[in-house]
């Protein structure tokens, strides 16, 4: 079902940025993640992970100082919980679709911020006894906030660091007041093809 998603996704937005002659890119990097779980009374804080994510980007047309810009992306996110002498670590991998408002700032920076619907691809409990799957226990689809600084080495090439804050709540299961947030914090690389 995911890859039908990601195939339909790809398609449309790669023919709508080629009709619309819009710039289409790559890029990626390393996101340091996150997590806090609550139930009932009980609050987790999970430590940063680092993962990977990359994609495909498309900035449609737009004035000089102003333009949304989309793409298709798979993202990671999670945390380590540390309790004495137990540690499990907690990846979600997703594939996600922003749309967000870029703006530019000035001298090859540009700013951007918007929000991104994400698809839950997998869901992994990894600890020294092994490996469990949770992916019944996250709700499949997820509701972030990305927050971005964009500089442009050149035409070709440009630097970004961005905050994906998770704005909905991750846990399927709410009858005791359960909630998972999820946030994490990337930078990387990105190619203009186009």
């Amino acid at each position: 079902m995911f890859k039908k998603i990601l195939f339909v996704a790809t398609l449309a937005i790669t023919t709508i940025g080629v009709s619309a002659q819009t710039k289409i890119g790559v890029k990626g990097g390393l996101s340091f993640a996150s997590a806090k779980y609550t139930a009932g009374t009980s609050t987790e804080t999970f430590n940063s992970i680092v993962t990977p994510n990359f994609g495909l980007t498309v900035d449609f047309p737009g004035s000089k100082s102003f333009n949304i810009q989309s793409g298709v992306f798979y993202s990671g996110m999670g945390g380590k919980l540390t309790e004495g002498s137990y540690s499990a670590t907690t990846n979600l991998n997703y594939l996600s679709i922003p749309v967000l408002a870029k703006f530019a700032i000035g001298s090859g920076f540009s700013g951007y911020a918007g929000p991104q619907l994400s698809f839950l691809l997998s869901a992994k409990d990894k600890y020294s006894g092994g490996t469990d799957d949770i992916k019944d226990q996250v709700n499949g689809t997820g509701l972030f906030g990305v927050f971005g600084l964009n500089y442009e080495i050149n035409d070709k090439f440009n630097l970004f660091g961005e905050y994906t804050a998770g704005f909905s709540n991750l846990a399927k299961t709410t009858t005791n007041g359960e909630k998972w947030n999820a946030n994490a914090f990337s930078i990387g690389v990105g190619v203009n093809l186009k």
